[in-house]
């Protein structure tokens, strides 16, 4: 592993790894304010009001007193859902994606939450309440998760569109004009759903364009840092391996981001976890297994087809 590290550092740092830019605030491209900016507005202070917005698990739009967030507690279905959503955003973060929407922890009451759930349906509380479960003092755990003001459904959330737009990956593919952020967003988020063990990308509706269409969101990771079986790794293997073309800061990010860096990125987010590990031992050697595996992947890439063919984007 040193010496993948060591020649992919020293490709990285002949065409220049852009890694610098993660010194200034990090912005997100779905709005004005950076992601710090956003954190420090997800207040559980004040919560005006909770919908159900979710289909296949409890998710609440809240409305909180400076930002909208999309609230996902610990329940029955998913007792660690909420966990893979803040280690995927904080793993995100370290890589310097700025289309992560922001995730921090959240501890909301049962009492409040019961008087400010509002529905035109009175029935839709009860089976919320029983699917959530509730820690003594009848609080719930869960993943604060910003609310994207704007965006727009992708072609890139179905097999078909993926298919459509793999030749953009590929070395000797070309990205269509206006495209280009696109392009660069898709490798980097196959390759960061490999690294989290997301297979549930394709679902439907789980990649959306800016408003503009010209970048990519990436969001909703509840399932991810599970056990993945054979058949579930070997499409996040093959997803990945459709692209042949990745941005130089992710990767020179990624070579930084080993077990220690790893579990300091993580320890940022304290809030409402009740001092519980957002990754466990085991799940943190799982990630580090898969960056090696695509640290060497891109390393063979680099060595049969030089880096600036490979290392293409910022």
């Amino acid at each position: 592993m040193a010496t993948v590290r060591r020649s992919l550092l020293l490709a990285l740092a002949l065409v220049g790894s852009g890694a610098s830019a993660q010194e200034a605030p990090l912005p997100f491209v779905g709005g004005e304010l950076d992601q710090d900016e956003i954190l420090e507005r997800m207040s559980p202070h004040f919560v005006r009001e909770l919908r159900q917005v979710g289909t296949s698990s409890v998710t609440l739009r809240a409305d909180l007193a400076a930002v909208r967030v999309a609230f996902k507690p610990r329940t029955d279905l998913h007792p660690r859902g909420y966990l893979a959503e803040i280690a995927a955003y904080r793993i995100a973060r370290a890589l310097g994606m700025d289309n992560v929407p922001p995730v921090r922890g959240l501890r909301l009451g049962r009492a409040m939450m019961r008087e400010r759930f509002r529905s035109d349906h009175a029935e839709d509380w009860p089976p919320i309440e029983a699917a959530i479960r509730w820690d003594e003092g009848a609080t719930v755990r869960g993943a604060a998760i910003y609310w994207i003001p704007a965006m727009r459904p992708s072609e890139l959330a179905t097999e078909a569109g993926l298919d459509a737009s793999t030749p953009w990956l590929r070395l000797e593919g070309e990205v269509p004009e206006g495209a280009q952020g696109v392009a660069r967003d898709l490798s980097t988020m196959l390759a960061f759903d490999y690294l989290i063990a997301n297979w549930d990308r394709l679902s439907g509706g789980n990649v959306s364009t800016t408003a503009q269409g010209d970048r990519l969101f990436v969001r909703d990771h509840n399932v991810a840092f599970g056990q993945l079986v054979p058949a579930r790794y070997e499409r996040l293997r093959q997803t990945l391996e459709r692209t042949q073309r990745f941005s130089r800061g992710f990767v020179a990010r990624l070579a930084a981001l080993d077990a220690t860096a790893l579990r300091a990125s993580l320890a940022a987010d304290g809030e409402a976890l009740g001092g519980r590990a957002v990754l466990d031992d085991a799940q943190i050697a799982a990630f580090s297994a898969r960056r090696r595996a695509l640290l060497s992947y891109v390393a063979a890439l680099v060595a049969v087809h030089g880096a600036e063919r490979v290392l293409v984007w910022e």
